[in-house]
């Protein structure tokens, strides 16, 4: 690269050196740094520029090229031609409110005592009685881990 804007670079390279702090010995930092951050310096001293003429040289030939900036395009949500249509949101009454937080509470309460599994949906503990009469109970028991078991022990036995 020989020229950026009609300046040599080498010019813009020993301005930009002396932009950070060095004891003047260390080269290496110095070419590092600049080589690194050579597009920011140049913003910070010439500002956003539209269009940029830079001459470069290689071999025994030289050419021009003019590079162009270009904007950023604002995205769009494109919307899906397949897609359903959202449906509208509706706006429950205070009192269908309250009975859906009672009934979620009732659920996790329900889950907690019986051990609800997720992955396989599925409880822990379930208790069935075999027959008509009601005389036996069966508990199947696939683990004591999972949710309060004490108290559905408890609360089965009593009942029963």
């Amino acid at each position: 690269m020989l020229k950026l804007e009609n300046e040599n670079v080498s010019d813009l390279i020993t301005g930009f050196k002396s932009r950070f702090a060095s004891d003047g010995y260390n080269q290496t930092l110095q070419n590092r740094l600049v080589g690194r951050n050579f597009s920011t310096f140049y913003f910070k001293e010439k500002g956003f520029i539209d269009s940029l003429q830079v001459q470069f040289k290689l071999n025994d030939s030289v050419f021009i090229k003019t590079l162009k900036r270009i904007d950023k395009k604002e995205k769009t949500k494109k919307n899906d031609s397949i897609a359903p249509e959202p449906k509208p949101i509706i706006k429950l009454s205070k009192a269908k409110k309250k009975q859906n937080r009672i009934a979620e509470r009732n659920k996790r309460k329900k889950h907690r005592e019986l051990g609800f599994i997720a992955k396989s949906k599925e409880y822990t503990r379930n208790f069935s009685f075999i027959g008509k009469d009601s005389a036996t109970a069966y508990i199947k028991i696939r683990g004591f881990n999972n949710g309060n078991y004490r108290k559905f022990y408890i609360k089965k036995v009593s009942k029963s």
